[in-house]
């Protein structure tokens, strides 16, 4: 964190752990951040709770970067520690990108895109960066990259189906025997329902069958709006 901090001295870092039960503790009431980076969950006991807890600390537009290995790379990674060419770490969970998205659904929040990177993790001069800026980028190569990175954001608080107000619209041009059977088919779509018929001059006896129905099914919040009889596409 001081290294960052050094390079970007206009931004501000915290470091905490979020499995921890004393996580909140680390934090000021209230206080936000616009970037949240989890690194490392693979190594994390609780992932679910882990990311529950992350929520107070986001906005709709913070950003949460989460970290992890590639599963298809726990062979190689178990081969390098059990040689001693990679430092040995704790029981990895080995998530999937498909189990992150999910486990982010599950907490609140939704996953916008996924990222895969470092194809070579061991240094080769010329040859890592290539591999790593250029070949980790095609389609197919991308999916063996070692690392991986899904970056979420929390999602919107539900709205109540009870504050929400739907319109039917219906254009109509001589339907006079369908306006009735598409009234009764209409049912309550949130705390308030209407059913707009825009008859576009009709010659059948359209006009007249809306406002009878319109009478007979009061409940139902039905208006008729006359449209200027060039064609029903446009009467709307």
């Amino acid at each position: 964190m001081d290294i960052a901090q050094q390079r970007n001295p206009s931004f501000e870092f915290a470091v905490a752990f979020p499995d921890k039960q004393e996580f909140q503790q680390v934090f000021k009431p209230d206080e936000t951040f616009d970037y949240i980076l989890f690194n490392d969950i693979g190594d994390t006991v609780d992932v679910l709770q882990a990311l529950r807890n992350l929520r107070p600390l986001c906005q709709r537009h913070t950003r949460v970067l989460v970290i992890t290995y590639n599963h298809l790379w726990e062979p190689f990674v178990t081969f390098a520690e059990w040689v001693g060419m990679k430092v040995p770490r704790t029981e990895q969970n080995w998530l999937s990108t498909t189990d992150i998205r999910n486990l982010l659904k599950l907490a609140g929040f939704e996953a916008l895109e996924a990222h895969r990177i470092v194809l070579l993790p061991k240094y080769l001069p010329l040859l890592s960066g290539f591999l790593d800026r250029f070949w980790a980028r095609l389609p197919f190569l991308s999916k063996l990259c070692m690392t991986q990175v899904v970056i979420g954001r929390m999602l919107p608080p539900p709205v109540l189906l009870e504050e929400l107000a739907v319109s039917v619209v219906i254009q109509c041009k001589n339907e006079k025997g369908n306006v009735e059977d598409a009234v009764r088919r209409i049912p309550p779509l949130a705390g308030w329902t209407e059913i707009i018929f825009c008859d576009d001059q009709s010659n059948d006896g359209t006009t007249e069958e809306v406002l009878r129905v319109q009478s007979l099914y009061r409940e139902k919040n039905i208006r008729l709006e006359r449209g200027p009889g060039v064609c029903k596409s446009r009467n709307a």
